[in-house]
């Protein structure tokens, strides 16, 4: 039996991956500002609420959650998918937001394992830049390049733990759904070619997505990699 740590579990990738740990018989550790109401009752879930854009909070309270714990998996899943528009029209307020959920939140997450607990693998989500690295995808395309470049870099100061950005492949949850309903594909033809994209529904997506943080110990530390390539027999 594993002890997984996730951040983000309200919904969506992050509720499916606490949901299939749970019923592989896997102790989940998570935080969030919501928590997952169906989970709530279940004696191996232990939830603890938490703004992820309060860092003073993040620094008290998490340490409280996670000290003396020792974690096989840490999952950082939690992210927000801004408005789809050019990037003069993008506010630096847009732009903090972003870069506070998608990355900063990661790190005061990251650095409270790594002082208060133990763990061997951190996987953080990330995204394909062959999707997202478009006009319109400004905000989202930045906060997870920067991402992958926060775990590269974590990766080369704690040679002990094996750190990866995985870009999964595309799968259905309504968070992604509403993102890609709002974008016009007229403007931004990359709307209609991520609308088109084969996806996964969570039962089937996220067993994969699973078996892909075990897959990705085999590559070397720090790496950012699309999960869809890791089927390559080099790999």
């Amino acid at each position: 039996m594993k002890s997984i740590f996730i951040a983000g579990v309200s919904s969506g990738i992050g509720r499916g991956i606490a949901e299939e740990y749970l019923r592989r018989g896997d102790t989940v550790y998570a935080v969030g500002r919501h928590e997952a109401k169906a989970l709530t009752s279940h004696p191996r879930f232990h939830f603890m609420p938490i703004d992820l854009y309060d860092a003073d909070m993040m620094r008290d309270t998490l340490r409280m959650f996670v000290v003396g714990q020792h974690f096989n998996q840490v999952v950082l899943s939690a992210a927000v998918y801004p408005d789809i528009r050019d990037m003069v029209d993008t506010t630096l307020d847009t732009l903090r937001y972003v870069m506070n959920a998608n990355v900063w939140a990661h790190k005061h997450i990251i650095d409270a394992i790594l002082s208060h607990s133990q763990t061997e693998q951190i996987v953080a989500l990330s995204a394909s830049p062959t999707l997202f690295n478009h006009p319109g995808m400004g905000a989202y395309a930045i906060s997870k390049a920067a991402l992958n470049t926060l775990i590269e870099l974590y990766a080369k100061e704690f040679p002990y733990v094996h750190f990866s950005a995985i870009a999964p492949e595309l799968i259905q949850t309504p968070t992604f759904s509403a993102f890609l309903q709002v974008g016009n594909s007229e403007r931004y033809p990359a709307i209609q070619h991520i609308r088109d994209c084969h996806t996964l529904p969570l039962n089937q997506g996220i067993p994969k997505l699973l078996d892909a943080f075990e897959k990705v110990k085999r590559i070397k530390s720090g790496s950012f990699i699309e999960m869809k390539k890791l089927a390559r027999p080099d790999l």
